[in-house]
C-alpha cells in the first residue's frame, strides 16, 4: 500500500463513518416513559413517519387513533401495530384532509366517540399534487395546512376542556422546506403545473405550518395546551409518490444517499410528545430532537395573523349555519331539496363567483417598463408582483411612499428582480400628479405599459371644489396619462405602448351627469352611484384615447377586475363597511383572480384588435350603447381638459 492509497483509505473511512452516523442516521430519543391511559390522534398514521410514530406510542401503552384517507390500508396497519405492540387500543378512522366536509365529519365522530385527546399529531402531508381542492385553494395547501387547521380548530373545544385536568400537546409536522416559503403566502391559490411549482408551494405550506403552530401557542396560552412544529429530517417515505416518474428517478439518484429510515424520522416527534422540558419552547420549531431557531422571515406576527384570518375564513366560518340547520336534525324531504339546491348554488358560487378565469402565459417582459398606480396593495400589488417575476421594470406609484417602499422590497425579495421602484403621487392633488409625471419622464427611459389601477370609495371634496371620488378615480389618471402621452407617442415609433384603465361593470347602471363632478354626495347610495359614474368616465376616456391615437402604436383598454376583496375597503367608515362588506364577502374574489384580466390585456397579442374596448373575465365584451355616446364623450373630454388645466 502506497502512502497516497493509505491517505485515501483513511479519508474513505472518515467520510463513511460520518455518512453512516450523521447522515443516514440521526439522533434517537431514548425514554422509557409510558402513555397508558393517554389518547393520541395521528393523521397519515398508516405509512412512513406517521406509522413509525404510531407503532412507538402504541408500544408505550397509548390509545392510538390512525386517521387517513385510505381506510383499508389503515386497518391493515392497525392490525400490524396491535400484533407487534400487543396493545389492542389502536383504532383506524377515515379522513380526507383535502375535503373540509370529510374533516368535519371525522372531527364530529372523533369528538363523540373518544373520551380524551392528549396528543394531536398533524403528520399527514404531500409534496406533489396538482389541481385545486373544492375550497378553491390548491391541493397541496389544502392537505398540508388548511385541513389540519380545520381539524385542530374543530377539536379545540375538546382539548381546552380536557386541559383543565390533563395537559395537551399539538405537534405539527413542518420541514426545513419552510425556508423556500414567503410570508405573503402568494401560492395558496396558485395553479400548480410543474414539479418546480410543487416544491415551491410545498415549502410555503411548511412555513404555514410554522405560522399555525406559533399562533396556536399565542391563542392557547391560558390553557394547559402546548404546540410544536417539527422537522423530521430527510426521510425515505411515500410522500413523493405523486411526482412524475422522471422526477422520482432524478430525486432518488440525488437524495437516496442522504435519506434516513422512517425510524429516525419519528424521533423528533417522539421528543415533542414525551419530553418534559420542551414545554418551555411551546410554539417553537424542533429538529434533530432539539429546539432550533427559525430564519427571520418565519417570525412574522403580521403574516401569521393574516394567514390565521384567511384560514378561518376558508375553513371554520363557511357553512357553519348550514351545518347547524341541516345536519343536526333529521332531514325532511323539503330540507333535502333545500340541501340539494344549496349544494348546486354552492358549487356555482365556488367555481364561478369566488373564482375567475386565470390567464396563463409564460411571456417575459425583460427590458419593458410598467407604471402602476395604487401598486402597493390589492390588485395593483398582485399585478406588480406578477410583472416583476416576468422581468419587467416596475414602477409603483401611490400616495403612501413608506408602504410602497415596503412592498417594493417584498416584490424584489420574492421575484428576484431588482428593477422595482417606488414613487409618490397623490391623484387627488393635480400639483402632485404634475410633479410625479415630470420626475418620471426625466428619470425613466421608457414607458411600455401604463396601468391606471388606483381607485377609492371615500366621500368628501377636494381643494378644487370637486368630488373626491371623481378626482382620484378619473381626473387624476386623466391628467397623468395626458402628461405622459408625449413620451409614449415618441416611444411608439420604435416599441408599442398599452394603456390600461381599471373600471367595472357598474358603468352599465349609470349615465354621466356633469353636475356630479362638483357636488358632494349625500349619503352612501349617492356616493356609490358617483363611484359607478367614474367607471363610465374611464371607459369614455379609453374609447376617446383610442380614436385619437390611430396614428401611433398605442392601444388602450378598459378592464373590469371583478368584485375583489382588497385592502381598498379597509379605510372606509363603519357605515360604508356595513354597506359594502356583505356583498364583497359573498361575491368578492381573491386578488389573484382580480388581476388576471389586466394581465390578459397587457400580455396577449390578440387584444390589440379590440383597442378602446372593454374587457371582462379575460375576454373582450361589447360595450352598451350609452358607453360609446360620442356627444357624452366629447362633453366629458372638454370638461376634463378644463378641470385639469390642460390645453385642448
Amino acid at each position: 500500500m502506497s502512502f497516497k492509497l493509505l491517505v485515501s483509505a483513511v479519508i474513505a473511512v472518515v467520510v463513511g463513518y460520518y455518512w453512516l452516523n450523521y447522515v443516514k442516521r440521526g439522533p434517537i430519543y431514548e425514554s422509557d416513559k409510558k402513555l397508558n391511559g393517554k389518547t393520541v390522534l395521528i393523521t397519515g398514521g398508516n405509512t412512513g413517519i406517521g406509522k413509525a410514530t404510531a407503532m412507538d406510542l402504541a408500544k408505550r401503552g397509548a390509545r392510538v387513533v390512525i386517521a387517513s384517507r385510505d381506510l383499508k390500508k389503515s386497518n391493515k396497519v392497525k392490525d400490524e401495530i396491535i400484533k407487534e405492540s400487543g396493545n389492542h387500543e389502536v383504532r383506524a378512522m377515515q379522513v380526507d384532509l383535502e375535503d373540509f366536509d370529510s374533516v368535519r365529519k371525522f372531527a364530529k365522530e372523533f369528538d363523540e366517540s373518544e373520551k380524551y385527546l392528549d396528543y394531536l399529531v398533524n403528520n399527514a402531508g404531500v409534496i406533489s399534487l396538482a389541481g385545486f381542492a373544492k375550497s378553491g385553494v390548491n391541493k397541496i395547501f389544502a392537505i398540508n395546512h388548511f385541513g389540519p387547521f380545520l381539524l385542530t380548530d374543530l377539536l379545540s373545544n375538546k382539548m381546552k376542556i380536557q386541559s383543565k385536568s390533563r395537559p395537551v400537546r399539538i405537534i405539527n409536522l413542518s420541514s426545513e422546506g419552510y425556508k423556500m416559503g414567503q410570508p405573503t403566502m402568494n401560492r395558496i391559490y396558485e395553479n400548480v403545473t410543474s414539479s418546480f411549482d410543487m416544491f415551491a408551494v410545498y415549502g410555503e405550506s411548511k412555513l404555514a405550518n410554522i405560522f399555525f403552530t406559533q399562533q396556536l401557542h399565542e391563542n392557547l396560552k391560558k390553557f394547559n395546551i402546548t404546540t410544536y412544529a417539527v422537522h423530521p429530517g430527510m426521510i425515505e417515505t411515500e410522500i413523493g409518490n405523486n411526482l412524475p416518474l422522471a422526477w422520482k428517478n432524478v430525486l432518488k439518484i440525488m437524495f437516496q444517499p442522504f435519506l434516513r429510515n422512517v425510524f429516525y424520522g419519528a424521533q423528533t416527534t417522539l421528543y415533542c410528545v414525551l419530553d418534559d422540558d420542551v414545554v418551555k419552547y411551546s410554539g417553537g420549531y424542533f429538529m434533530e430532537c432539539q429546539h432550533t431557531e427559525l430564519q427571520s422571515h418565519a417570525i412574522n406576527k403580521t403574516a401569521r395573523g393574516e394567514l390565521w384570518k384567511l384560514s378561518s375564513k376558508l375553513t371554520v366560518e363557511f357553512m357553519k349555519i348550514f351545518l347547524k340547520e341541516y345536519f343536526m336534525h333529521k332531514m325532511s324531504f323539503k330540507l333535502l331539496v333545500s340541501a340539494v339546491i344549496a349544494v348546486v348554488v354552492g358549487y356555482y358560487w365556488l367555481n364561478y363567483v369566488k373564482r375567475g378565469p386565470i390567464y396563463e402565459s409564460d411571456k417575459k417582459l425583460n427590458g419593458k417598463t410598467v407604471l402602476i398606480t395604487g401598486g402597493n396593495s390589492g390588485i395593483g400589488k398582485a399585478t406588480a408582483m406578477d410583472l416583476a417575476k416576468r422581468g419587467a421594470r416596475v414602477v409603483i406609484a401611490s400616495r403612501n411612499l413608506k408602504k410602497s417602499n415596503k412592498v417594493k422590497d417584498e416584490i424584489i425579495k420574492e421575484s428576484g428582480n431588482h428593477e422595482v421602484r417606488a414613487m409618490q403621487v397623490d391623484l387627488e392633488d393635480f400639483d402632485s400628479v404634475r410633479k410625479f409625471a415630470k420626475e418620471f419622464d426625466e428619470s425613466e427611459k421608457y414607458l411600455d405599459y401604463l396601468i391606471n389601477n388606483a381607485g377609492i370609495l371615500l366621500e368628501g371634496m377636494t381643494k378644487y371644489g370637486l368630488n373626491r371620488i371623481f378626482v382620484v378615480n378619473y381626473f387624476g389618471p386623466f391628467l397623468l396619462t395626458n402628461l405622459l402621452l408625449d413620451k409614449m407617442k415618441k416611444q411608439s415609433a420604435k416599441r408599442p405602448v398599452r394603456i390600461i384603465n381599471l373600471t367595472s361593470e357598474g358603468y352599465k347602471f349609470v349615465e354621466f351627469a356633469e353636475s356630479d363632478i362638483s357636488r358632494e354626495p349625500s349619503g352612501l347610495v349617492e356616493a356609490s352611484m358617483v363611484y359607478l359614474k367614474t367607471n363610465l368616465a374611464n371607459i369614455y376616456f379609453i374609447y376617446d384615447l383610442n380614436n385619437k391615437l390611430n396614428d401611433y402604436d398605442i392601444t388602450t383598454y378598459s378592464v373590469n377586475p371583478g368584485t375583489v376583496n382588497t385592502e381598498g375597503f379597509d379605510n372606509l367608515s363603519f357605515e360604508w363597511k356595513l354597506w359594502i362588506y356583505p356583498p364583497v364577502l359573498l361575491f368578492g374574489r381573491n386578488v389573484h383572480y382580480g388581476y388576471q384580466t389586466t394581465l390578459y390585456t397587457l400580455l396577449d397579442d390578440s387584444v390589440a384588435q379590440h383597442s378602446g374596448g372593454f374587457f371582462n373575465g379575460c375576454s373582450h365584451e361589447e360595450l352598451l350603447p350609452h358607453a360609446t355616446n360620442e356627444s357624452a364623450i366629447l362633453s366629458l373630454m372638454r370638461k376634463s381638459l378644463e378641470v385639469t388645466g390642460l390645453s385642448p
